[in-house]
């Protein structure tokens, strides 16, 4: 065997078992070289960490915050609360409110204090599509149920002036008076929740 070929069988070998390892990676089967997906039960990917499902307006912006700082001020005492039951819990932030449409939510609550860190990945709840509402079915229930249903926390809380959450969600939900806002209390009662 000449030189030649010697370097194109090591070539295609090497080439065999990039081929095998590449097909692993893939989820393709090296047993049966037919080059079929494996079936594999589907996995549910559960989120690591307890969620925080946080509505803003009523919640940490209220009429009285409005009065002191204007439109959309939020208190540093307010802000401090949210982080406080995050720090205390492992919690990541998943904005539930109608904040979460503008493109500057995020800045807005790290300028009050709530650092860009503090979020999960999947920061906002969806927007549900008109043919998606069920009448009689609350809204804001739904759009959470459904980043429920995506990411599948072991631990969450709602904090929401809004009543209407889903049957299942009441014992997580924290509703808060929106003419006081987010209380020490509420904090209490959350970071309990989670905790478990």
């Amino acid at each position: 065997m000449g030189k030649a070929t010697l370097v194109k069988v090591a070539f295609l070998l090497n080439e065999f078992v990039n081929l095998r390892t590449i097909s692993k990676l893939l989820g393709f089967s090296p047993s049966t070289g037919t080059g079929h997906p494996r079936t594999k039960s589907p996995r549910i990917k559960m989120a690591a960490s307890p969620l925080v499902y946080l509505d803003i307006d009523g919640v940490i912006v209220t009429d009285r915050s409005t009065k002191l700082g204007g439109a959309g001020y939020i208190p540093p005492g307010s802000a401090a609360m949210v982080v406080d039951i995050l720090d205390q819990t492992g919690a990541r932030l998943v904005v539930a409110s109608t904040w979460r449409r503008d493109a500057d939510c995020r800045d807005k609550l790290a300028k009050a204090g709530i650092g860009q860190d503090r979020y999960f990945i999947d920061w906002r709840t969806p927007d549900l599509l008109p043919e998606e509402e069920i009448a009689d079915v609350p809204i804001r229930g739904s759009e959470i149920d459904r980043h429920l249903q995506r990411h599948r926390p072991a631990r969450y809380v709602i904090i929401d002036d809004d009543p209407g959450m889903l049957p299942h969600q009441k014992h997580f939900h924290i509703q808060v008076d929106p003419s006081i806002g987010l209380t020490w209390t509420d904090a209490e009662t959350a970071i309990a929740l989670l905790r478990g």
